[in-house]
């Protein structure tokens, strides 16, 4: 009875702990992704603003190049556009999920989990012990 007490006095105060840190976590985690999200917003609208007048001279550039063919300039340059952008994004969508991968609160979960299960393995073989006749102590 006081194995099983001091197991669920345990369990609740973890439970707390746990709480605690998730809270914690997931307020530092918001707070890198809002600064990732912000970075993300501000230099992509930089981007767009500075790549408007360079598209245009890229494309007539290489239009001229081609000899007219300037459907065929505006293609190469949106496909390398699109490639371009498309890693880029990527790479910050990447940042955005690592940082809320709350990897602090799992790992102590597991910890937890695994010290609630020894604590179980000692009480099931204090029970084993008394229905034979010896007597194990927690």
């Amino acid at each position: 009875g006081q194995a099983l007490k001091e197991v669920a006095t345990s369990g609740a105060d973890l439970f707390r702990k746990e709480m605690l840190l998730l809270r914690t976590e997931f307020t530092d985690n918001m707070h890198r992704v809002r600064e990732h999200t912000v970075q993300v917003a501000l230099f992509g609208g930089l981007l767009l603003v500075s790549v408007l007048p360079l598209l245009a001279f890229l494309v007539i550039g290489l239009g001229e190049l081609l000899e007219g063919r300037y459907w065929l300039s505006s293609l190469i340059v949106g496909v390398l556009f699109a490639a371009v952008g498309g890693v880029t994004a990527s790479r910050a969508l990447t940042k955005i999920k690592q940082d809320i991968n709350f990897e602090r609160t799992r790992n102590s979960l597991e910890r937890a989990s695994n010290s609630v299960q020894s604590h179980m393995q000692e009480i099931k073989h204090a029970i084993k012990g008394d229905r034979y006749g010896s007597a194990h102590t927690i």
